[in-house]
């Protein structure tokens, strides 16, 4: 059956975020600390890409900055009936983050962001390595009770701690789902000339005329 992507945003577009993501901010004291388009080499999965990247408000570990929670938030979309997976590429200080400095989260949001559940924690869900700027793929399949009319899946940062918090990557941000019942196509049925369009149990196209339908694959 294959599968279909309801977002795949690579953050490459000249207008950051793109695609209808967001972004949602708490600290003001400039824009690196917020989420923003950059490169990193080490996330980096093409020759000339770009991510999303947010620093936290103190880079070292003697200057103490303002607490933070920094959201991306993705549009909203409706996952009522699919098994939906989201997939991204990240990265992250590693020793910032298994120290309790930041937390690096997925939440998700079927309130119009009002209320949002972790459905994925880097500290939890990614075995910590030896690196100290830790990359990876996550894949997360999103839970059931979040598959809504209306959800949102942001990727956030949260700094708890005075000193010590590090930078969070994010990239290829991919939302598929498989190819199924609840999906809907339409098809356009158009009649040429000399002739007419009637499928089964529909009304005649004229010549000249269009008509849509909706196809569901059963």
């Amino acid at each position: 059956m294959g599968e279909i992507a309801i977002f795949n945003n690579d953050f490459d577009g000249a207008a950051f975020p793109g695609q209808g993501w967001t972004v949602k901010n708490t600290n003001g004291n400039g824009k690196y600390y917020n989420w923003h388009q950059s490169r990193n080499t080490l996330v980096s999965t093409g020759t000339d890409d770009k991510q999303a990247i947010v620093d936290a408000d103190d880079y070292d570990e003697t200057e103490a900055g303002d607490k933070q929670d920094e959201y991306l938030i993705s549009p909203v979309v409706d996952l009522t009936g699919k098994a939906a997976t989201l997939s991204f590429n990240y990265g992250f200080e590693r020793t910032a983050l298994y120290n309790g400095k930041m937390t690096f989260t997925v939440e998700a949001s079927t309130d119009g962001g009002k209320t949002w559940t972790a459905i994925w924690n880097a500290k939890d869900d990614v075995t910590q390595g030896s690196d100290a700027i830790q990359t990876g793929l996550a894949e997360i399949t999103v839970p059931e009770a979040i598959r809504r009319p209306t959800c949102s899946l942001p990727s956030a940062t949260t700094r708890r701690l005075p000193t010590g918090a590090g930078s969070v990557v994010v990239d290829n941000a991919k939302l598929t789902a498989p190819a199924g019942a609840s999906e809907t196509s339409v098809l356009t049925t158009v009649a040429g000339e000399g002739g007419a369009v009637q499928p089964a149990a529909r009304p005649k196209v004229a010549t000249g005329e269009t008509r849509e339908r909706d196809l569901r694959a059963g």
